[in-house]
Protein backbone atom coordinates (compact mmCIF):
# COMPACT_ATOMS: atom_id res chain seq x y z
CA UNK A 1 0.00 0.00 0.00
CA UNK A 2 1.30 3.43 -0.95
CA UNK A 3 0.96 6.54 1.16
CA UNK A 4 0.84 9.60 -1.10
CA UNK A 5 0.11 13.29 -0.73
CA UNK A 6 -2.93 13.48 -3.00
CA UNK A 7 -4.41 16.59 -1.38
CA UNK A 8 -1.04 18.30 -1.68
CA UNK A 9 -0.81 17.40 -5.36
CA UNK A 10 -4.18 19.04 -6.04
CA UNK A 11 -3.24 22.21 -4.16
CA UNK A 12 0.18 22.39 -5.84
CA UNK A 13 -1.32 21.99 -9.30
CA UNK A 14 -3.72 24.90 -8.67
CA UNK A 15 -0.87 27.04 -7.33
CA UNK A 16 1.31 26.12 -10.32
CA UNK A 17 -1.36 27.13 -12.82
CA UNK A 18 -2.04 30.42 -11.03
CA UNK A 19 1.64 31.38 -10.74
CA UNK A 20 2.35 30.44 -14.36
CA UNK A 21 -0.54 32.61 -15.59
CA UNK A 22 0.49 35.56 -13.39
CA UNK A 23 4.14 35.25 -14.38
CA UNK A 24 3.27 35.14 -18.09
CA UNK A 25 1.12 38.26 -17.74
CA UNK A 26 3.30 40.43 -15.49
CA UNK A 27 6.89 39.21 -15.94
CA UNK A 28 9.22 38.91 -18.86
CA UNK A 29 9.78 35.62 -20.63
CA UNK A 30 13.03 34.60 -18.89
CA UNK A 31 11.70 34.99 -15.35
CA UNK A 32 8.44 33.23 -16.24
CA UNK A 33 10.45 30.26 -17.59
CA UNK A 34 12.42 30.14 -14.32
CA UNK A 35 9.18 30.22 -12.29
CA UNK A 36 7.64 27.49 -14.42
CA UNK A 37 10.67 25.22 -14.16
CA UNK A 38 10.87 25.59 -10.36
CA UNK A 39 7.16 24.99 -9.88
CA UNK A 40 7.11 22.03 -12.25
CA UNK A 41 10.07 20.54 -10.36
CA UNK A 42 8.20 20.99 -7.05
CA UNK A 43 5.07 19.45 -8.56
CA UNK A 44 6.99 16.41 -9.83
CA UNK A 45 8.71 16.03 -6.45
CA UNK A 46 5.41 16.01 -4.53
CA UNK A 47 3.87 13.67 -7.08
CA UNK A 48 6.80 11.23 -6.95
CA UNK A 49 7.41 11.21 -3.17
CA UNK A 50 5.67 8.32 -1.47
CA UNK A 51 6.05 5.77 1.30
CA UNK A 52 5.06 2.18 0.65
CA UNK A 53 4.46 -0.62 3.13
CA UNK A 54 5.17 -3.98 1.58
CA UNK A 55 5.90 -7.28 3.34
CA UNK A 56 6.38 -5.52 6.73
CA UNK A 57 8.94 -3.12 5.28
CA UNK A 58 8.72 0.64 4.91
CA UNK A 59 10.00 1.76 1.51
CA UNK A 60 10.63 5.48 1.01
CA UNK A 61 10.75 6.66 -2.61
CA UNK A 62 11.69 9.94 -4.20
CA UNK A 63 11.41 10.52 -7.94
CA UNK A 64 10.11 6.94 -8.25
CA UNK A 65 13.46 5.54 -7.09
CA UNK A 66 13.72 3.38 -3.98
CA UNK A 67 15.67 5.52 -1.55
CA UNK A 68 15.50 3.72 1.79
CA UNK A 69 14.08 0.47 3.15
CA UNK A 70 13.26 -0.03 6.84
CA UNK A 71 11.87 -3.02 8.70
CA UNK A 72 8.67 -2.36 10.65
CA UNK A 73 9.66 -4.89 13.31
CA UNK A 74 12.62 -2.64 14.17
CA UNK A 75 10.35 0.31 15.08
CA UNK A 76 10.54 1.27 18.74
CA UNK A 77 7.92 4.05 18.79
CA UNK A 78 6.38 6.88 16.77
CA UNK A 79 6.37 10.57 17.69
CA UNK A 80 3.50 12.63 16.25
CA UNK A 81 4.61 16.27 16.20
CA UNK A 82 2.13 19.16 16.03
CA UNK A 83 3.56 22.66 15.63
CA UNK A 84 1.53 25.59 16.92
CA UNK A 85 2.43 29.24 16.54
CA UNK A 86 1.84 31.47 19.54
CA UNK A 87 -0.91 34.02 18.99
CA UNK A 88 -2.71 32.07 16.25
CA UNK A 89 -6.18 30.61 16.48
CA UNK A 90 -6.54 27.10 15.09
CA UNK A 91 -9.82 25.70 13.82
CA UNK A 92 -9.94 22.03 12.92
CA UNK A 93 -12.62 20.99 10.45
CA UNK A 94 -13.39 17.34 9.88
CA UNK A 95 -11.89 14.21 11.37
CA UNK A 96 -8.26 14.79 10.42
CA UNK A 97 -5.57 14.90 13.05
CA UNK A 98 -3.53 18.02 13.72
CA UNK A 99 -0.03 16.53 13.51
CA UNK A 100 2.28 17.84 10.83
CA UNK A 101 4.89 15.11 10.73
CA UNK A 102 5.93 11.86 12.33
CA UNK A 103 9.32 10.81 13.60
CA UNK A 104 9.76 7.06 13.39
CA UNK A 105 12.32 5.93 15.98
CA UNK A 106 13.98 2.55 15.49
CA UNK A 107 15.64 0.21 17.99
CA UNK A 108 19.12 1.32 16.89
CA UNK A 109 18.07 4.95 17.67
CA UNK A 110 18.00 5.98 14.00
CA UNK A 111 15.12 8.28 13.06
CA UNK A 112 13.04 9.05 9.99
CA UNK A 113 10.93 12.15 9.57
CA UNK A 114 7.76 11.49 7.54
CA UNK A 115 5.19 14.14 6.64
CA UNK A 116 1.65 13.59 7.88
CA UNK A 117 0.11 14.61 4.55
CA UNK A 118 1.04 11.20 3.13
CA UNK A 119 -2.20 9.22 3.30
CA UNK A 120 -3.76 5.99 2.12
CA UNK A 121 -7.58 6.05 2.05
CA UNK A 122 -7.61 8.94 4.51
CA UNK A 123 -5.27 7.33 7.05
CA UNK A 124 -1.82 8.78 7.61
CA UNK A 125 1.28 6.60 7.88
CA UNK A 126 1.81 7.05 11.63
CA UNK A 127 -1.81 6.33 12.50
CA UNK A 128 -1.79 3.25 10.25
CA UNK A 129 1.37 1.85 11.86
CA UNK A 130 -0.13 2.49 15.30
CA UNK A 131 -3.35 0.69 14.44
CA UNK A 132 -2.06 -2.23 12.37
CA UNK A 133 1.27 -3.02 14.03
CA UNK A 134 0.48 -1.78 17.60
CA UNK A 135 3.58 0.41 17.79
CA UNK A 136 3.73 2.78 20.79
CA UNK A 137 2.58 6.24 19.74
CA UNK A 138 3.42 9.52 21.50
CA UNK A 139 1.92 12.88 20.60
CA UNK A 140 3.90 16.07 21.12
CA UNK A 141 2.93 19.68 20.62
CA UNK A 142 5.60 22.29 19.95
CA UNK A 143 4.94 25.99 20.28
CA UNK A 144 6.80 28.46 18.11
CA UNK A 145 7.00 32.03 19.25
CA UNK A 146 7.33 35.15 17.13
CA UNK A 147 10.80 36.05 18.41
CA UNK A 148 12.20 32.52 18.64
CA UNK A 149 11.76 29.73 21.10
CA UNK A 150 12.93 30.17 24.71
Amino acid sequence: MKFRGTQTIIIWSIINIAVIIVSLIYLNRASSIIFMSVLIYAFIYFFSYDVEIKESKIIVRTFFIRRQIYDINELKFIHAITIRKAGYIYIQIGKSYAEEFYILVFKNNSKIKVNAFLKYKGTSLGRYLKKQYHIPFKEFEETKYIYGNP
